[in-house]
């Protein structure tokens, strides 16, 4: 019978690669280096291949049980059985037995243990060509975070007194359960991304194109928005006709290839900062730009090519215009001013050229003494120490004070993120990477958050109507509006729950000491506190015993990315 172990160790999954000082093993620096660089890579190796196996026994397409000694056995869903037998462990043991020989080698590769595993889940709708990609997304997504572990040693650890870039920048691992949380798989004809490359991914370059206007879909002022930027770095543009669109200048042969009449401008070198989400970029402070820029990149990262869709691009400015008005005050808005999208009705084509300017509110944070922190930053956890952000730098050093911060986050964040949803119908893509904390420098207290990037969020348009708003600029077939509110319950759930909470929880320490009953309680004090909208409802449906799970390796194996597949799982909520 074939099976397989995994371990379910928290500290296996979340203690960083131990230093090597004073190991009598080691006799010389070479070799003490070459011992460190092994166990970084399988750490990193490590941390993609438990999001693939929790995504495997999660989606159903492996089985799994806890047996006595705390391993997570695993086994085929279906009746096909390996003739020579086969069991893994994570950090993971192959054990291999043949002819009454028994041969066991270490191996934490997800590439390696997905092809050893697809032969249990392949069906007659899985081709072998899906299994490819996958297993090279795995690949790719576990050599950049061994870069990015890299580069994290020559980083300092950040602090309130630092500015949003800096925190943007220590998310190390990306994406708390997506198998590909760091893969970057360049599409033609883009140059292959190596993790060589991620030094320049963090830091890209800009270039400006005079683009025909007739090949734009233009939204909001974006000219006379951008013209400062220009103005400051001495960037004309001479040719009748035409809009200059900023771009990342990895992303120009997709762009030439689809646009052949634009034109590269000459310009100074102009480097930005990416952000945590790769495609958005932060540019040098002495440029005195008060928009991030948004812009396309043909790269699969996680689950979608990272380019910005016209749906994405057109209905953000509108978005923003009305989550600023029905929003709680403490929960801001960065609004997304102006956008520009490519015309054409192939909205495949469109996407490979979009820029969209967003406001950068960090000044208005510095103003009240604030720093402003992506939430998935907190989650963080030091490769030396295992210690989170959270913990380091709020001086939660015993379970009661994690417990105490824990309560203060998740009652400001369900204040400000469910009576939208109860009210207006607008469900906020509230994971940690569209969520930014609002922190007082002085008292370290969490004083509101920051909603960003709209594409993503779902609003069920008859509630909406209700209050009195519409969303013209919503392009048929977006995905933003719905007329079924349980859809936009669904994205609630799932970025708000079982992301950004879920990701602190274990960070902290807390998914089995009370983390989850903090959750519970306060978020029946915030629909109890409610007077308008389903109430009972909402609190039904996000409580119940089975929900929703998107489906990530699913998705990926049949190519969706617009379109979801979900399976039903036990509720995080329900967590005892």
């Amino acid at each position: 019978m074939s099976a397989a172990a995994a371990t379910s160790s928290v500290t296996s999954a979340h203690s960083g690669p131990a230093g090597s000082n004073g190991t009598d093993a080691m006799s010389s620096k070479s070799s003490n280096a070459h011992m460190h660089a092994q166990v970084l890579r399988q750490f990193a190796q490590f941390e993609t291949s438990r999001r693939m196996i929790a995504c495997l026994v999660n989606e159903g397409m492996i089985d799994a049980s806890v047996d006595q000694s705390g391993y997570l056995n695993l086994v085929q869903e279906k009746e096909y059985r390996e003739p020579k037998g086969l069991r893994l462990s994570v950090p993971v043991t192959v054990r291999r037995e043949q002819d009454g020989q028994v041969e066991e080698v270490t191996e934490t590769d997800p590439a390696v243990l997905f092809r050893l595993m697809s032969r249990w889940f392949m069906g007659e709708n899985t081709s072998q060509g899906a299994v490819d990609t996958v297993t090279r997304q795995l690949k790719s997504s576990a050599e950049n975070q061994e870069e990015w572990f890299h580069l994290a040693r020559n980083q300092r650890l950040p602090t309130l007194a630092d500015p949003a870039i800096v925190w943007e920048q220590s998310i190390l691992t990306g994406h708390p359960t997506h198998p590909m949380h760091r893969s970057c798989f360049a599409q033609e004809p883009l140059e292959p991304v190596s993790p060589r490359d991620v030094q320049s991914l963090r830091n890209p370059e800009i270039n400006f194109l005079a683009v025909p206007s007739s090949d734009l879909r233009i939204t909001g002022a974006f000219q006379s928005r951008l013209r400062p930027l220009l103005q400051k770095l001495g960037i004309t543009n001479t040719t009748p006709g035409t809009v200059v669109v900023p771009c990342l200048k990895r992303q120009i042969p997709a762009i030439t290839t689809r646009f052949p009449r634009v034109e590269v401008l000459p310009s100074p070198p102009v480097t930005a900062r990416a952000q945590a989400a790769t495609r958005t970029v932060s540019l040098a402070p002495e440029l005195e730009f008060p928009y991030h820029l948004k812009l396309a990149l043909a790269c699969y990262i996680t689950s979608a090519l990272r380019t910005v869709s016209p749906w994405t691009a057109c209905v953000g400015p509108e978005a923003g215009d009305v989550l600023s008005d029905i929003l709680p005050e403490d929960l801001w808005v960065a609004r997304e001013v102006a956008s520009v999208t490519g015309s054409g009705a192939d909205f495949d084509e469109a996407k490979h050229i979009s820029c969209v300017l967003r406001e950068d509110l960090e000044p208005r944070a510095s103003a009240l003494g604030e720093a402003l922190i992506p939430a998935a930053a907190l989650a963080e956890t030091d490769l030396a120490t295992g210690v989170s952000s959270a913990e380091r730098v709020f001086g939660l050093d015993t379970v009661a004070k994690r417990k105490g911060w824990l309560r203060n986050y998740v009652s400001t964040l369900l204040r400000l993120v469910i009576p939208p949803a109860l009210e207006s119908g607008v469900a906020l893509e509230a994971h940690g990477q569209n969520m930014m904390v609002r922190v007082n420098r002085s008292t370290k207290e969490v004083t509101g958050f920051v909603v960003r990037d709209f594409g993503g969020i779902k609003i069920h348009m008859p509630t909406l109507r209700e209050r009195g708003y519409t969303l013209y600029s919503a392009l048929p077939d977006s995905f933003v509006t719905t007329e079924v509110r349980e859809e936009a319950w669904d994205i609630l759930h799932h970025t708000l729950f079982n992301n950004n909470i879920n990701h602190l929880i274990q960070s902290l320490g807390l998914h089995r000491r009370g983390g989850w009953a903090i959750v519970r309680e306060e978020l029946n004090t915030v629909i109890n506190a409610s007077t308008i909208g389903p109430r009972k409802e909402l609190l039904d449906y996000l409580s119940q015993e089975q929900v929703h799970l998107k489906c990530f390796l699913k998705m990926k194996l049949e190519g969706l990315y617009r379109d979801y597949l979900h399976v039903h799982v036990p509720n995080l909520l329900q967590t005892q």
